[in-house]
Formats: C-alpha cells, sequence, structure tokens
C-alpha cells in the first residue's frame, strides 16, 4: 500500500475567503466562518487496486476505472454540453497533452477520489482547471493542479513560502481540493453541479443566485443560475471531457492509454533530508524526481515526505531507515507492487516519440519548447537535464510523444 500522511486539520473557513481553486475572485463571495471541513479519509492509506470499488470490475486502463465511476455525466442531458463536446472534437489533440501531463498523478487522484465515494468526474476537474499542470499558473495568481490561490491555499493548509508552494504539492493540493469540494457539497445541499460551480466563482456567488431564485419561485439547480460566464462554461467542459474519455471511440478521438496501476507511493522523510539526496538515493534523476514533487521551489529543501516511482519507494525507505532518516513508528509499510511500466521506462519516457531535435547555435531550451508547443520542464525531464543549464550547439534533444504528434 502506498504511504498516506494525515494533512487533515480542522479548517476554519474565515469571512470573505471562500473561494475555491479557480482563477475567478468574485467580489460579493460569503463564507461561514463557524463552517469546518475534515477529511473523510483520515490518515488511511491509499490502496494500490485497479479495481473499481462500485462496480467490482478490474479495468486495465485508468481512464475505464474513473469512467465506471462516473455520476454526473450520465445525470446530464448531452444537448447541455453539446458546444463543449464540438470544441474539443475540433481541438482533439489537447488530450494527448492532458495525458501526458496526467499519466504519473491520475492514478493517485482518482484512488483518493473513489475513497471518498466522490463523483469519479471529480479526477477530472484539473483536466478543466489545469491540464494537469502542476506548475500552472493563472492571471489571478492561482496555482497548481487545482488552481488555489493564495489565500484559499492557507485556509486549507497549503503552505506557500521561498521553498515550497503546498498548492503545487499534488498530494497536498488533491487532499485540500477533496476536502473543499466536500464542504461545498455539504453547503449546497447534497448538489454536486452547485459545489462544482462554486469551486470555480465562489460559493458566495453561487448562494447569492440560490437565495434570489427561491425569493422569484425558480429552481435552484446549477442550469438555472446566472453565474458568470466562466462558470456557465465550467461544467459542460467537465462533462464533455468526461463523454470523451468515456466515449473515446466514438467522438474520434485518440485517447493515449495510462494503467491502471499506481505510479508513485509516498515516503515519509522526516524533514530531514533534501531532493538531491533522495535523489541519490534511489538512482533517480533529479529531474525526474522534481517533476514528481512539484511543490519544492528548490532542491535543498527538508521534506517531510516525498512521492516516488512506487518500485523506488520500498529501496527508498529502507535506505532512509538504515541512515535514521525515516519515522520508525508511524510509516506504513510499501507492499511490493510492479511498476505498469517496464524496465527503464516512465510517464515521461513511456510517451516519448522518436522525433529529435538537434540544437542549433544560439538557441535556448525555451525556444526549442516554443517550437514544440511543450514546456521548459518537460524536456528538461525528458532529456535529464538542468532546464536552466546552457544547452550547446549540435547537442539532440528528444521532444514529447503527444507533442510530436500535435506537430504531424
Amino acid at each position: 500500500m502506498m504511504i498516506n500522511t494525515n494533512y487533515t486539520k480542522t479548517l476554519f473557513i474565515c469571512a470573505l475567503l471562500g473561494l475555491g481553486g479557480c482563477a475567478v475572485t468574485p467580489d460579493d463571495n460569503e463564507v461561514d466562518p463557524n463552517a469546518t471541513a475534515e477529511s473523510t479519509t483520515d490518515s488511511a492509506p491509499l490502496t494500490n487496486a485497479s479495481i473499481n470499488k462500485k462496480t467490482g470490475k478490474h479495468y486495465e486502463s485508468l481512464w475505464g476505472r474513473i469512467a465506471a465511476g462516473y455520476e454526473l455525466q450520465p445525470s446530464v442531458e448531452p444537448e447541455r454540453y453539446a458546444k463543449s463536446l464540438a470544441f474539443y472534437q475540433r481541438n482533439h489533440k489537447h488530450f494527448y497533452r492532458l495525458s501526458y501531463n496526467a499519466a504519473p498523478y491520475l492514478h493517485y487522484i482518482a484512488e483518493a477520489v473513489e475513497q471518498r465515494g466522490m463523483p469519479m468526474e471529480i479526477a477530472l476537474l484539473p483536466a478543466i482547471e489545469s491540464a494537469y499542470k502542476p506548475t500552472a499558473r493563472s492571471p489571478k495568481s492561482a496555482a497548481g493542479i487545482w488552481q488555489f490561490i493564495p489565500g484559499t491555499g492557507k485556509i486549507f493548509g497549503l503552505q506557500q513560502n521561498k521553498s515550497y508552494d503546498g498548492r503545487q504539492d499534488i498530494a497536498a493540493s488533491t487532499e485540500a481540493a477533496l476536502n473543499y469540494l466536500q464542504l461545498l457539497h455539504d453547503k449546497m445541499g447534497g448538489d454536486w453541479l452547485n459545489a462544482i460551480a462554486a469551486y470555480n466563482c465562489g460559493e458566495g456567488r453561487v448562494l447569492k443566485e440560490i437565495r434570489k431564485n427561491k425569493a422569484q419561485g425558480k429552481p435552484t439547480d446549477y442550469w438555472s443560475l446566472n453565474l458568470p460566464k466562466e462558470t456557465r462554461g465550467y461544467i459542460p467542459s467537465l462533462l464533455a471531457v468526461s463523454a470523451i474519455i468515456k466515449y473515446s471511440d466514438q467522438y474520434g478521438i485518440a485517447l493515449p492509454d495510462i494503467p491502471n496501476q499506481p505510479y508513485v507511493a509516498m515516503v515519509e522523510t522526516n524533514e530531514q533530508v533534501d531532493l538531491e539526496t533522495v535523489a541519490s538515493l534511489i538512482n533517480m534523476p533529479l529531474p525526474e524526481l522534481r517533476y514528481l514533487n512539484p511543490g519544492f521551489k528548490k532542491v535543498y529543501v527538508g521534506a517531510p515526505y516525498v512521492l516516488v516511482p512506487v518500485d523506488k519507494a520500498e529501496m527508498l525507505q529502507q535506505k532512509l531507515a538504515n541512515a535514521g532518516i525515516s519515522q520508525s513508528t508511524d510509516t506504513v509499510p510499501i507492499a511490493q507492487v510492479e511498476s505498469p511500466f517496464d524496465a527503464g521506462e516512465s510517464p515521461f519516457t513511456q510517451l516519448v516519440a522518436a522525433q529529435t531535435h538537434e540544437v542549433q547555435d544560439g538557441e535556448t531550451l525555451r525556444d526549442i519548447a516554443r517550437q514544440y508547443q511543450t514546456s521548459t520542464q518537460s524536456l528538461a525531464v525528458l532529456n535529464k537535464i538542468d532546464r536552466k543549464a546552457a544547452i550547446s550547439a549540435g547537442t539532440v534533444l528528444q521532444i514529447p510523444a503527444v507533442q510530436a504528434a500535435t506537430n504531424q
């Protein structure tokens, strides 16, 4: 099993800071200062099962497992999100990028969502928020795959300082986002669509529109509320992405597969080890370890836990224990789990194309990233180089397959 550190705290929601994980800051946001949110998972470890807990079926594909847990998409007429479907069909290559970004993290997210009994469409919310890019930032300072703004991040226990940004930490931000979504679900009387809308534009705006509709004798469902333009397109986008993932063949969209097995495991380090030491202990390229732990802005930072590939977790735990670094009483043993990727592969190398690029004189990594519509981080991870280092003319770089596909 994977180790799961308990991030849960009693979360006191302060007035005027009820904005969710979105880039929109409502002016009339309202929050109950007495409300609290507690994790429904407590400190129970996430499992490595590839079986959907609702259907009891085994799924080879993680997309299939997620689709089997849908609760929102089947209950809404396709006409409601037809325009969003058409948009994604015109921009179908977006799903290559999406799959590439999600590959290392999606199983972890899906497990957390499923364990709480939430609709599995919620595991796809980062597809709308950030395309699963941990370093994504909005013009209004939202960050991470769940797009928390600084204030809301702090309310939900996401530390932010010069060395670390919990909004970009996959494990911490996922815990915080699910805590917040559950809180919104409860405050919206069990209506998931209104809860997700509130995550986008703020619960104050949604509650205001609900009160207004009630006073006028109108329905109070999401489709009947007068919400901001972005929010009116937010849920249709989520439903459209959900439908395409479930019926990709029918929509003529080639969806890169992600194995329904964990890629990352969490290992506690007791804050006495930095990322460079961890990378050395498990013979892992530092850029790839940093990719899995994007919350840490610096290499030399004490980490209370790190995410590592499952096939390296036991090795790291043993070496930390031998060095007297890991916690000897509170850690949960990591089960032997076979990596879903072939030896020497990872979600990064699995999606690498045969296409290469020879660096020309004067070219920078940023120039090449722009040319192939990828990121400097992706190029650095895939080529095992420092993204800030100069690259010499004549160097041959690999280009991510999802990006190469968009240029064919």
